[in-house]
């Protein structure tokens, strides 16, 4: 495959990324939780399905079965708890971390210093759970920024 970017690349891990050429190369070798399609409608991406429920607080993604790693190991809800988990972390600086976190259940107390007060749960290997401080009914289309592409054994 060969892609024109007008610069090289920067780091391939998705929380690093600072610039478009990369976050574009990025999305198109992985796919987060959701993807959006062409109208900017968030649709299934890893996760095949989500329910939104408790008057939009509890958001249930439940995870493909074909999801895996290069290496053929499986892709699991537990990868993304970790992945969501590393992002709301104020000390690792990443962008748009704050912006994607700071509604989940949890987040001021992670600000405090508290990094498993995130409330954001693998249920099993194929459902994660999230819970927010407030409904947001964007809260599925954040899900498809590349910030939060998968990334292997983060924690």
């Amino acid at each position: 495959i060969t892609v024109h970017l007008a610069s090289d690349p920067g780091a391939p891990v998705p929380f690093e990324v600072m610039d478009m050429d990369t976050a574009s190369l990025l999305k198109q070798i992985s796919e987060g939780l959701v993807t959006l399609d062409e109208n900017g409608e968030a649709v299934p991406g890893c996760a095949k399905k989500w329910s939104v429920s408790d008057h939009g607080l509890k958001w249930k993604f439940t995870l493909r079965r074909d999801l895996c790693w290069s290496d053929g190991e499986s892709i699991t809800a537990e990868d993304f708890e970790n992945l969501f988990k590393k992002i709301a972390d104020p000390s690792e600086e990443i962008l748009y971390g704050q912006d994607l976190t700071k509604n989940i259940a949890g987040y001021e107390k992670v600000l405090e210093g508290d990094p498993d007060a995130l409330e954001v749960s693998a249920e099993d290997d194929r459902t994660l759970v999230i819970r927010l401080s407030s409904p947001d009914s964007a809260f599925a289309r954040k899900c498809a920024s590349w910030t939060l592409l998968p990334i292997r054994e983060l924690m």
